[in-house]
């Protein structure tokens, strides 16, 4: 929030969360100031707001506000497309052969491209991991902690298929897909 604060905007949009029983009092001082509350989240003790740059500075020095995060809009990564909201936030997707994603939430935090795909890699601890062709040539190592004796880099299976169910959600090729 503080290099969002640095380069300067005219309001920005937030989500605030308060202590227990603050969440009205900081809404009526948001409001006070003329800035917005568009969001009231009472299950998370929270608000989205859309403050200036004195309502922020005020917020975050207020000892009833628990924490500040961007409010950005999050798209899934097959959304290619590029959109402006109100507070100049964009979120612009490339070909995922590009590997480079600029994502709403990196811009509004000032965080800039990072890659995604094949620069990532992710551990799965779970039941195991059928590689049914999503998963060809990109499994690093498989170890199987089930049995007694615990076995390295051995041929990947899965009894349950819980482990592959949840490693395709992270990362299949989408091969077998027919959506």
């Amino acid at each position: 929030m503080r290099q969002t604060l640095k380069r300067g905007s005219a309001t920005y949009r937030v989500i605030i969360r308060t202590k227990a029983g603050q969440r009205g009092v900081i809404a009526q001082g948001v409001r006070q100031r003329g800035d917005a509350v568009y969001g009231d989240h009472a299950g998370i003790d929270g608000l989205s707001v859309e403050v200036s740059a004195n309502t922020l500075r005020a917020l975050a020095n207020n000892p009833n506000v628990e924490s500040i995060s961007a409010d950005a809009d999050l798209d899934a990564l097959d959304a290619k497309r590029t959109t402006s909201t109100t507070t100049t936030t964009s979120t612009t997707w490339t070909s995922p052969l590009s590997n480079t994603i600029v994502s709403g939430l990196l811009t509004t935090m000032g965080l800039g491209n990072f890659g995604i795909g094949s620069t990532i890699g992710v551990a799965v601890l779970d039941s195991g991991l059928k590689d049914d062709g999503n998963f060809t040539g990109r499994i690093v190592e498989f170890h199987d902690f089930t049995s007694s004796t615990p076995t390295v880099n051995s041929t990947p299976y899965d009894d349950y298929g819980h482990g592959s169910h949840v490693a395709g959600l992270i990362g299949s090729s989408g091969q077998d897909s027919s959506w």
